[in-house]
């Protein structure tokens, strides 16, 4: 029984640091980066809803090409946003003492980024699992997805950005530690989704409950 048990302890940490190694495959390639991150979420909730059946390669692959569209525009405009964010900052650090307010501003809009950044991948493949919508009502509904799980459970996707945070300061002492990081950074985002989206239902039946008959 222990055998077995270190044999399946082994075979996830293999599994992760493959899933790890397509990840870093995928942002290499720098186009599909976005796709990539949304599929390695995806993948690591389907090993945790234990629906993952077949290949971890074959159900990445399939998971990127699947939500290419929808996850470069998220992604791609959330980075967007990131860059404005950093050259703002850089304009409002040569102010004199004028800049203290904006800054103090600025912070809260990164802030909210962080907390988009965390969550944004796993709406993404929330949304994505639903077919039949063009990608301009797939947009809008990932982002709203979104807003109402940062809304639901900030803490949650608090603790998902915390963890994005130690998980880059180890690659950048170990970069080595790249190869197996984003694997478990993922299964963290999925475990943090779960929670916002039980949140989501819970507020979702008190207003339910609230209603008049």
């Amino acid at each position: 029984m222990r055998l077995d048990g270190l044999f399946e302890f082994l075979s996830r940490v293999l599994e992760t640091m493959w899933l790890s190694a397509l990840w870093v495959g995928s942002v290499l390639l720098v186009v599909t980066a976005p796709a990539g991150t949304a599929a390695l979420v995806e993948v690591a909730r389907l090993r945790q809803c234990g629906e993952l059946h077949g290949s971890v390669t074959r159900a990445f692959v399939r998971s990127a090409v699947a939500r290419m569209g929808t996850s470069t525009a998220v992604l791609g405009l959330w980075l967007l946003a990131v860059a404005v964010l950093a050259v703002n900052f850089s304009v409002v650090s040569q102010l004199g003492a004028a800049r203290v307010p904006v800054l103090l501003g600025l912070l809260g809009v990164a802030a909210t980024l962080a907390l988009f950044g965390a969550v944004l991948p796993a709406a993404i493949a929330a949304v994505g699992r639903f077919d039949g919508h063009d990608s301009g009502v797939h947009l809008r509904l990932t982002v709203r997805t979104a807003a109402t799980a940062i809304a639901a459970s900030p803490l949650s996707a608090a603790n998902v950005v915390f963890a994005s945070a130690v998980g880059a300061a180890l690659v950048l002492a170990v970069p080595l530690a790249i190869l197996i990081v984003p694997g478990v950074l993922a299964h963290v985002s999925v475990m943090g989704w779960r929670r916002c989206a039980e949140r989501m239902d819970a507020l979702a039946l008190r207003r339910v409950a609230h209603l008049p008959a």
